[in-house]
């Protein structure tokens, strides 16, 4: 008897072992759970860490074809990283304008420190400048999958730059704060197996977007200091007026293709490591307000443009759950 049910308990095991092990998806999965791979992905999610790279690239229709000076193309370049504390940024972006000009900008960040190097064409003349400086950096993001297919994003994004230029008979420290506050909501589901890919079926998740909100606040603002005690004062009252130009974001989708695609990495019960891929084409309309204050006289501009939009980006991240 004894021998019987030790012959059925190894029976039962080979049975039920090949099972655990195919939970096996992602090169880091664990080799044996008892939770299905729905079961694990469902809940809200923090992002720990992560490593970006991403590249854009936007053409605008120009609103004015009878005068030159009208932005016309933005691209971009970036690697982004962020360990739970630390930021680091190394970027490229380039503003073309219809009558050849360009501003082009290239930005890293190492922690605390940032460098800024700058080429600028205007009217056939080219100039560079280097400045340096410190930043502050705060970054949050959560998603939210839910058992009946539904997801949620939400994403805060706040990086402060501070510069400081000593020129004849004064310092000028300018503040640059550029915030993201942002929510998208849509639908997920696993994928299936692609020989073509080598993925197995359910080592993808495929994300569409349904509607995005929030907006994105730049704001300037200048700190003279007199280093000579002169009367009047050295600098352009013009030059110290602050600056916030705020651009809402309310876009609706077309959810016939997945707007993301994560490979499961590793899938545990309370951790996630991904990469995540995000190809999208875009056309839509841009409205952008400007308000300025110039010897107490408040002057607001607002701007709306149409684009076309394309970018790619790829991130390897770490979530969790608690």
């Amino acid at each position: 008897m004894k021998k019987t049910k030790i012959l059925a308990a190894v029976l039962a095991a080979a049975l039920v072992l090949p099972s655990l092990q195919s939970c096996k998806k992602g090169a880091e999965d664990p080799g044996i759970s008892l939770r299905s791979r729905k079961a694990r992905v469902v809940g809200d999610w923090t992002v720990q860490s992560f490593d970006m790279t991403s590249t854009s690239t936007t053409n605008y229709e120009d609103p004015d074809t009878q005068n030159e000076g009208d932005l016309v193309k933005e691209e971009s370049t970036s690697s982004i990283s962020w360990d739970g504390s630390t930021y680091s940024e190394s970027s490229t972006s380039t503003s073309t304008y219809d009558n050849g000009d360009y501003n082009k900008n290239e930005t890293t960040i190492s922690g605390t420190s940032y460098t800024e190097k700058s080429e600028i064409k205007n009217s056939g003349t080219v100039t560079t400048n280097t400045t340096t400086g410190t930043a502050t950096v705060s970054f949050s993001q959560t998603f939210s999958f839910k058992k009946d297919g539904t997801f949620e994003m939400k994403k805060s994004f706040s990086k402060s730059i501070e510069t400081t230029e000593t020129e004849t008979g004064y310092d000028k420290k300018t503040t640059h704060t550029e915030t993201e506050d942002k929510t998208k909501t849509g639908t997920w589901a696993f994928l299936g197996k692609n020989k073509a890919d080598e993925m197995k079926n359910k080592q993808r998740i495929a994300i569409w977007y349904q509607t995005e909100s929030g907006s994105t606040v730049n704001e300037t603002n200048y700190d003279y200091t007199d280093t000579d005690n002169s009367l009047p004062p050295n600098w352009d009252d013009f030059d110290s007026n602050d600056k916030t130009t705020k651009t809402p974001t309310n876009h609706t989708y077309d959810t016939s293709e997945p707007d993301e695609v994560w490979e499961l990495v590793m899938l545990k019960n309370k951790e996630m490591k991904v990469v995540r891929v995000m190809n999208s084409t875009e056309q839509g309309t841009q409205t952008s307000e400007s308000t300025s204050n110039n010897g107490g006289s408040t002057t607001t501009t607002t701007t709306t443009t149409k684009y076309d939009e394309t970018s790619s980006t790829t991130t390897n991240m770490t979530l969790t759950q608690e």
